[in-house]
């Protein structure tokens, strides 16, 4: 596998951690296009939690290595808002981003944004389900940028360097 990596030009890495960045951008770019969407176009209304459901599963672990063989018990929660349209109809939706924490208190009012002709596709208004999603994928486009900007600096220092020491060593014959 180690060959492999070194008949690649230092470049195709840049290439790729730039690629990577730029598919993340697009997909924050995306959430923040549909989030400003619902703030123009969707009505609000004021949910009530009703209650927090929780999603149990079992995760298995490498089996190759016998010390780690062990399973880890995964508990993921998301919240059930019960909202009443302007027309007067009741909903009751649940939340699409999943916690490995309760968030929500059943009672807790929180913003609802939905679509008068589907309330059903609604959105909850809180910073988790809102915003966090576009958040995260910035910060995962931040970061491969980082890493693409840090690879072409260390292509660039190695290609400083070795022209150094051409200079020196032809200087010295």
């Amino acid at each position: 596998m180690k060959s492999a990596f070194k008949k690649l030009p230092p470049r195709a890495f840049v290439l790729a951690f730039a690629a990577l960045a730029a598919f993340c951008f697009v997909a924050a770019g995306g959430y923040a296009f549909e989030r400003i969407h619902v703030l123009r176009s969707f009505e609000r209304a004021e949910g009530e939690v009703t209650a927090e459901l929780r999603r149990w599963s079992l995760v298995g672990t490498d089996v190759r290595r016998p010390p780690y063989r062990a399973n880890a018990e995964v508990i993921e929660y998301t919240p059930q808002i019960r909202f009443e349209t302007a027309q007067g109809t009741v909903v009751t939706v649940t939340g699409k981003v999943r916690s490995s924490q309760i968030r929500y208190k059943v009672g807790e009012k929180l913003p609802v944004f939905y679509d008068p002709r589907d309330p059903q596709q609604a959105v909850l208004g809180s910073f988790l389900e809102f915003w966090a999603p576009m958040l995260v994928w910035a910060g995962f486009g931040l970061v491969w940028a980082l890493a693409a900007y840090g690879a072409e600096r260390l292509i660039r220092a190695g290609r400083d360097d070795g022209r150094g020491r051409a200079k020196h060593a032809t200087a010295g014959a």
